[in-house]
C-alpha cells in the first residue's frame, strides 16, 4: 500500500492530527463496530505549519526583537524519552534570499513533545519552544566552558557543537564529536585560507560532548550536557559518528576548517574509558601523499558527513583478493566511492581498503563526476547500501543505487540502479533530500529539490547563484521505496511552496508520523543563509483513523524464559542480544493471522545535513505465543548494535486500495 495509489486530498484540506494522536494512544475496545477493511480508502495528510520562536532576550547587548528570536534547526534527535530535541541557532530575522540575519546564539537547543495538543491546530501559527543552550568547549579564560561568549557580535572566540557529528551511545546518551569554532579573523591560531564569516572565522573543533536525555532539568541552560576530552587527530567540521557492537564510536571525515582542508584521519572514542585512539593516521602540514596511500581516497571521498555504516556481515581477510584484514565499517563519500575500514588493532594505513567495484555508477550528464554529492543513504535490513539522489538532475538526482557489500552474496561488490519513478511514470529528482525508515520498512525520502548540472557539485563558481525559492509539487511530495521490490511511490505534497534542502531535519516519531523541520529555501552561501524556522508533521496513509481498529497495541514486554520483567534502564526494558521476548498484542479488530504480523526495531533518529548517523532498521523474527508473539532478537551486535531502539508491531490489512501495513505506537527499549 502506498500513498500514490490514494485519491488526492481536496485542495486546502489539512487533516487534524488530534484524531491521529488519539487513535495511537487510546486502547481499542472489543465492542467497536469494525467495518470491512476492503471498503476503506485510507489517505495521507499534513499538519499545519508551525514556526519556532524564542521570546526571551538572550544577550545584554541585544534585546529580543519583536516576536522573538527565530530558532533555526540544523540537528535533530528523537530522544529515548519520546521527545524531540532540535539543535541549531537563533536569528533575528528570516533572511530574504540576499541578506544574512544577525546570529545571536550559535548553540540553541529546544525540546518538542510530539504529543503536544497544539500540534493538532488546523491553522498555521507559532510554536513557542522550550529553549536551552548546550555547553561548548573552553574558550580563553574559561577552562570549564561554563561562561561562554555566545554573541558573535562581541568578536570573541567561541565554540559550538553546530556542524558536529552525533549518534547514541549504548547507554542511550547522545554523543557529539567535533563542531565549529568562531574566532576573530586576525587570530594566529586560524589556519591559512579559512572561510570568513563576516568579522569571524569558522574552523573545526576536536571536542567531544555527551547529552543525557533523562536529566530531570533538561530544558534549562546546559542541563544534561557534559564535556569530554578532545579527539587526538585534529579538528573536525562535518564529522560522522558510527557505533560499534562493543559501544565504541568511530569518528571519520570532516574538515580542519570549514571546507578548505579535509581531515582524512579516522579515530575511535571509547565511552567506557572516556578516551580516544587513532585508527587511520592524520597528515602532517605540507605532507605529500604517495600514489598508493589510501588516504588519497579519504581526501576527496570522505570529506563532509561521510555516509558511514556498521556492516552486518564483515569482510574477512581474503574477501576479495588483496584484502588482508577484517572490515567492519563502510564509508560512502561525495565521490561515490565506498571505502572499508578495519576497526580493531592499532593505527595504520592498512585500516583503509578500496574495494574494486565500490564506486557508484557514473552519470553521463554529470560534468564533475562527484557521484554522491547531495545524495542521501541508508543501510538496508539485508546488509546492502542504498544511496539516492544527487547533484545531477538528469542522471544521479533521479536515480537510486544499491551496493552489495555482503561477501556471501552472488552480487558481492557490485551496484544495481533503478529510477525514482512510480508505476504511472511520475518521477522525482532530488538534490539534498533526507531519508529515513517507516515502521513498515519502506525507505522514505523528503525535501531536497532538482539541481542544475552547471553548478551541481556545489564547488563551482556558480555557488553564489540564488535558485527559485518555490518548491514544485514533485519537490514537496514524500517518496517511498520498497527496497525488496524497488517499487517507488509518492505521497501528497505539503501545502505551501517552501523548499527544504541542506539542513532539513526528518525524524520518524514513535506513533509512526514523520516530522520535517528547517532547511534552506535557497542555496547561496556564503552571502546569505535563508533557513526555515518551521516544521510540519506528515501522517502516512497507514495512520488514517479509518484503520484504527487494526492498529496493534503493544503490551508490557516480558522475558519469555522466566516470565518476568526485564531489567529496566530509566524505565525502559533492557533486552539482551539473542533474548526471547514475549509481546502481548491487542487490536479492536479480530486477531490477525501470524502471517499478517511483523516486528521491527528502528534506531532513534539523529540527523544533520541529510544523513542520519543512528539510522538502522532490524527485522525481528517472531512466532505466535499465548496472547501475542515470541520475538527472538538477533544475537550479533554487528546486526543489532546495542543502544536505544523503537519496537514496532506492524499488521498487514487488505483495504479497498490494496494492502496497508498498519504500525503500532512504538515501545522504547534498550538493547545490550
Amino acid at each position: 500500500m502506498t500513498a500514490r495509489s490514494l485519491p488526492p486530498l481536496r485542495a486546502g484540506v489539512l487533516l487534524p492530527l488530534l484524531a491521529l494522536i488519539s487513535c495511537g494512544d487510546s486502547a481499542p475496545t472489543a465492542s467497536a463496530n469494525v467495518p470491512d477493511p476492503r471498503t476503506l480508502t485510507p489517505r495521507d495528510g499534513w499538519s499545519s505549519r508551525f514556526t519556532f520562536r524564542d521570546p526571551a532576550a538572550r544577550s545584554p547587548r541585544f534585546p529580543a526583537p519583536a516576536g522573538g528570536w527565530y530558532l533555526m534547526p540544523l540537528h535533530g534527535h528523537l530522544l529515548p524519552t519520546g521527545k524531540v530535541m532540535l539543535h541549531g541557532y537563533a536569528r533575528d530575522g528570516l533572511g530574504d534570499g540576499g541578506t544574512k540575519p544577525h546570529t545571536l546564539q550559535n548553540d540553541a537547543g529546544w525540546l518538542l513533545d510530539p504529543a503536544d495538543p497544539r500540534l493538532a491546530a488546523t491553522s498555521d501559527g507559532d510554536l513557542p519552544a522550550q529553549v536551552f543552550y548546550p555547553p561548548t568547549a573552553a574558550s580563553p579564560g574559561d577552562p570549564n566552558g561554563l561562561n561562554r561568549r555566545d554573541d558573535q557580535s562581541d568578536w570573541e572566540f567561541s565554540e559550538a557543537l553546530l556542524c558536529g557529528g552525533h549518534t547514541y551511545l549504548s547507554d542511550g546518551t547522545l554523543f557529539y564529536s567535533g563542531g565549529t569554532a568562531f574566532m576573530p579573523d586576525d587570530d594566529p591560531a586560524v589556519p591559512p585560507h579559512p572561510r570568513d564569516h563576516g568579522d569571524l572565522i569558522a574552523v573545526g573543533t576536536a571536542r567531544g560532548a555527551r547529552f543525557n536525555p533523562w536529566n530531570t532539568a533538561v530544558g534549562t541552560t546546559r542541563a544534561g550536557w557534559s564535556l569530554g576530552p578532545d579527539g587526538q587527530l585534529g579538528r573536525r567540521y562535518y564529522p560522522t559518528n558510527t557505533r560499534l557492537p562493543d559501544g565504541r564510536i568511530v569518528v571519520s571525515s570532516g574538515y580542519f576548517d570549514t571546507e578548505e582542508y579535509p581531515n582524512p584521519s579516522v579515530e575511535v572514542f571509547d565511552p567506557a574509558r572516556n578516551s580516544w585512539a587513532p585508527l587511520v593516521p592524520s597528515i602532517r602540514p605540507g605532507e605529500e601523499l604517495a600514489a598508493d596511500d589510501p588516504r588519497q581516497h579519504l581526501f576527496p571521498s570522505a570529506q563532509d558527513y561521510v555516509h558511514a555504516f556498521l556492516l552486518p556481515q564483515p569482510w574477512r581477510a581474503g574477501q576479495p583478493a588483496g584484502n588482508t584484514l577484517e572490515r567492519q565499517v563502510a564509508l560512502l563519500g561525495v565521490t561515490g566511492r565506498v571505502l572499508l575500514l578495519s576497526v580493531n588493532g592499532g593505527p595504520g594505513l592498512d585500516r583503509v581498503f578500496v574495494p574494486p567495484g565500490g564506486r557508484r555508477p557514473a552519470s553521463s550528464t554529470d560534468p564533475f563526476d562527484w557521484r554522491a554529492e547531495g545524495s542521501t543513504s541508508v543501510l538496508l535490513p539485508d546488509g546492502r547500501l542504498l544511496t539516492l539522489g544527487g547533484s545531477d538532475s538528469a542522471g544521479l538526482g533521479g536515480r537510486a543505487d544499491i551496493y552489495d557489500p555482503r561477501p556471501s552474496s552472488p552480487t558481492f561488490d557490485t551496484w544495481a540502479s533503478f529510477p525514482l519513478c512510480d508505476a504511472a511514470g511520475a518521477c522525482a529528482s532530488r538534490y539534498q533530500a533526507s531519508a529515513l525508515y517507516l515502521p513498515d520498512g519502506r525507505v522514505a525520502f523528503l525535501g531536497g529539490r532538482r539541481q542544475e548540472s552547471d553548478w551541481a557539485s556545489g564547488h563551482s563558481s556558480e555557488m553564489e547563484r540564488v535558485v527559485d525559492a518555490r518548491a514544485t509539487r514533485d519537490e514537496r511530495s514524500p517518496g517511498f521505496i520498497d527496497w525488496r521490490t524497488r517499487r517507488v511511490t509518492f505521497g501528497s505534497p505539503w501545502p505551501d511552496d517552501l523548499v527544504r534542502t541542506q539542513h532539513a531535519i526528518t525524524l520518524l516519531l514513535p506513533d509512526g508520523r514523520v516530522l520535517i523541520a528547517g532547511g534552506r529555501r535557497v542555496y547561496c552561501e556564503p552571502s546569505c543563509a535563508d533557513e526555515q524556522p518551521t516544521m510540519r508533521i506528515y501522517r502516512p496513509a497507514y495512520l488514517d483513523p479509518v484503520l484504527a481498529p487494526w492498529r496493534p497495541r503493544l503490551g508490557a514486554l516480558t522475558n519469555d524464559a522466566t516470565g518476568g520483567a526485564f531489567e529496566a534502564h530509566h524505565g525502559l526494558p533492557v533486552l539482551p542480544l539473542g533474548a526471547q521476548v514475549r509481546v502481548p498484542i491487542t487490536t479492536a479488530a479480530p486477531p490477525a493471522p501470524a502471517a499478517a504480523m511483523r516486528f521491527a526495531l528502528v534506531g532513534l533518529g539523529s540527523i544533520t545535513h541529510r544523513f542520519d548517523q543512528n539510522l538502522r532498521y532490524v527485522e525481528v523474527p517472531h512466532a505466535p505465543a499465548a496472547n501475542g508473539y515470541r520475538l527472538t532478537l538477533p544475537a550479533e551486535g554487528a546486526v543489532l548494535p546495542p543502544g536505544p531502539y523503537m519496537l514496532f508491531a506492524v499488521e498487514t490489512v487488505v483495504t479497498g486500495v490494496g494492502p496497508v501495513d498498519v504500525p503500532s505506537v512504538a515501545s522504547f527499549v534498550m538493547v545490550r
